[in-house]
């Protein structure tokens, strides 16, 4: 027999039901799909079965207190970001041109919180720089040659940071 997420799911509701049958909390109003679970499956197994996945869903907690967490660099400004972002793809491709051990990933890991920041910062930027694009377009339009001016140099300015 096959079981999938959805019967796990479905499990856990009818444990909680027979933890709770009788009380305030009973669930036996709720109609659910999947009866045939119930039938097929002992108050024993779902036991087991809510055991097993609350140790599997409590395993990746207690692996993820294992692994240390790091403050990336700051990228306050786009510039700061795209330096970061460039230095530290270096840094992340120089690393993965040796032979990868536990150490090495965990410098990747590492690597990762900076790159990021920067990530974010420059895709905010970079929205923002769309929504100037934008306006010039408009403005180009719209044959409106003073917006066109403002809009076409702070595009630009803004540009820059990225490319040059």
């Amino acid at each position: 027999m096959d079981i999938n997420n959805t019967d796990y799911c479905l499990a856990f509701v009818f444990l909680l039901e027979f933890l709770f049958a009788g009380s305030e909390h009973s669930i036996s109003h709720i109609p659910l799909k999947g009866g045939f679970l119930v039938k097929m499956l002992t108050k024993k197994a779902l036991l087991t079965i809510t055991l097993a996945a609350g140790l599997g869903l409590t395993s990746g907690h207690v692996m993820a207190d294992r692994v240390q967490h790091f403050k990336g660099l700051p990228s306050e400004t786009l510039e700061q970001a795209v330096e970061n972002f460039s230095e530290y793809n270096a840094r992340l491709e120089a690393v993965l041109a040796t032979e990868l051990t536990p150490e090495k990933v965990a410098q990747i890991h590492e690597l990762t919180y900076t790159l990021e920041v920067a990530l974010e910062k420059i895709t905010e930027e970079l929205k923002a720089l769309a929504e100037t694009l934008e306006e010039l377009h408009v403005a180009s339009e719209e044959n409106d040659l003073d917006q066109v001016k403002i809009k076409g140099e702070a595009y630009l300015s803004a540009a820059r940071k990225v490319i040059d």
